[in-house]
């Protein structure tokens, strides 16, 4: 009985031993291909380009241009989980030079806005006193 006792115990050791070998041997999950990371990143960079946005946070586009750029590169070297990476930090670049610009253009159109409406108070004020 006390030989059986001890090579339960044998096996418990030698069984936890090979499930921490087995478990330290697994390969982690692959990162999926960030395809859609990658369109998101194209699209927004197409608008960006489309209506001349790059102009109103310049710094913003140049860094969202190198992480982009970056990760065309570590896609085409097979490091998804880089490219993931480098299109996020793009697709938040790109964001931000999106927001800007619709703000500029914003402040624009309210100027032009204000001064049409300050014109038509005006010819008001002459219709009104005129008689």
């Amino acid at each position: 009985m006390i030989g059986r006792t001890r090579r339960v115990r044998r096996l418990a050791l030698i069984a936890g031993v090979v499930a921490m070998i087995a478990a330290c041997a697994t390969t982690p999950e692959a990162v999926p291909r960030p395809d859609d990371e990658y369109d998101e990143a194209k699209s927004l960079r197409t608008r960006v380009e489309q209506n001349d946005f790059a102009q109103y946070a310049q710094s913003e586009f140049d860094a969202a241009e190198a992480s982009f750029t970056a990760g065309e590169a570590a896609l085409e070297a097979e490091d998804n989980a880089t490219a993931q990476t480098e299109f996020t930090d793009s697709i938040s670049g790109y964001q931000n030079v999106l927001r800007a610009g619709y703000r500029a253009i914003a402040g624009s159109r309210k100027q032009t806005a204000d001064e049409e409406k300050v014109k038509a108070d005006e010819i008001k004020a002459e219709v009104a006193v005129a008689d």
